[in-house]
């Protein structure tokens, strides 16, 4: 009896929920098989090309980064280089004055 009762309650339950169940999951259905097919499709594409995109841009930050040091040091070798004309052009100025006085003073 209670056998009989439970099929026909899910007799029932199935004509009366059956299209909505039914709807159920072929939605479910379709929307595993869309989010799926995005991750496949897009999703791996883009987090490959962003990771492509993140190490060409160390590489390309590393290699900024040489030339920053290599124009600081070229920097130096000028200002150095500069430091030492500037001390011949004071020497040159120092002994021009000199020898303005020397020939004053005769």
């Amino acid at each position: 009896m209670i056998a009989q009762m439970t099929s026909i309650d899910a007799v029932s339950f199935l004509k009366e929920f059956g299209l909505f169940a039914a709807f159920s999951v072929t939605i479910i259905y379709l929307a595993i098989k869309g989010l799926s097919w995005c991750a496949l499709n897009i999703g791996i594409p883009l987090i490959t090309k962003h990771f492509k995109f993140v190490d060409d841009l160390i590489v390309l930050l590393d290699k900024i980064q040489c030339s920053l040091g290599r124009l600081s040091d070229h920097q130096e070798v000028l200002a150095e280089r500069q430091q030492a004309i500037l001390d011949r052009l004071n020497d040159m100025d120092v002994e021009r004055a000199a020898k303005k006085t020397r020939n004053q003073s005769t």
